[in-house]
């Protein structure tokens, strides 16, 4: 999922885990560092730390993505290759 800068898990709407797995303050935050553009890819790398999951492959929901999307704006975009860098650079530490 970071190595291909791809969230192909899905968005915070679209994943079911147990609520004694992860609490409110973790959502956003992989190895202590808060995520803005990239917080669903944070709790759930944080979440797969956790243990075993299972992908479904099945095409179970949707995005839609249109111009007034906030991740298309250059600014956030740039905010965004950021925390992929750090989500790599934190994830090679856990491996």
């Amino acid at each position: 999922m970071i190595l291909k800068s791809l969230n192909f898990i899905g968005e915070p709407t679209t994943v079911l885990f147990r609520k004694k797995d992860i609490n409110i303050d973790q959502l956003g935050v992989f190895m202590s560092r808060k995520y803005q553009c990239n917080s669903d890819m944070a709790t759930w790398a944080t979440l797969l730390l956790k243990g075993k999951f299972v992908y479904i492959a099945e095409i179970l929901s949707s995005f839609r993505i249109h111009e007034g999307q906030a991740s298309l704006r250059s600014k956030i975009h740039q905010m965004g290759l950021r925390e992929l860098k750090y989500l790599l650079e934190d994830g090679k530490k856990r491996v």
